[in-house]
């Protein structure tokens, strides 16, 4: 149990780690890193949104709107 304890704690970080079997490895994140993730996962999933975010990254600041809420 220490051991596991010692591999959440490297990873607590962001960077994961790979483990290693004998036949397979697996890869070991942070609940934070696994949950950023899951919802590019699911943003990426979505029809257009892919683009639609790249033309939101390239705006520029001062031509988007301010009242988005």
């Amino acid at each position: 149990m220490a051991r596991l304890e010692n591999l959440i704690e490297q990873v607590a970080d962001g960077s994961p780690l790979v483990i290693q079997g004998k036949n397979n490895a697996a890869v070991l994140v942070c609940e934070k890193g696994w949950s950023a993730i899951r919802e590019t996962l699911h943003l990426l999933s979505i029809k257009g949104m892919r683009e639609s975010i790249t033309r939101g990254m390239a705006a520029p600041l001062d031509e988007c709107s301010r009242d988005i809420w």
